[in-house]
């Protein structure tokens, strides 16, 4: 069986993740100081991908996509890409 559907009146699932994920952006906003390219970058260009990095990263979690998931996450921990990281070892 499905579950028991939502209380009358509750948002759908995509609002509730929507609010969430607001909150969450609102909350790390307020905390965080200053947002600083590593290394010699310009700031506006570091800020660009960083954005595109983020709605990416969206994108494969609504496809449900693991991998593409997996591989923008760490690229958004450590800054790398998988081309950046082979040329490292």
């Amino acid at each position: 069986m499905g579950g028991a559907p939502p209380p009358t009146g509750a948002p759908p699932p995509d609002a509730l993740l929507s609010s969430l994920y607001s909150s969450l952006l609102d909350l790390i906003e307020a905390h965080t100081l200053t947002v600083l390219p590593a290394g010699e970058e310009p700031l506006a260009p570091y800020i660009a991908h960083r954005h595109e990095l983020h709605s990416d990263l969206v994108d494969a979690l609504e496809r449900r996509d693991r991998e593409a998931a997996l591989r923008l996450i760490h690229e958004h921990n450590t800054g790398l890409q998988p081309e950046e990281q082979a040329a490292q070892r």
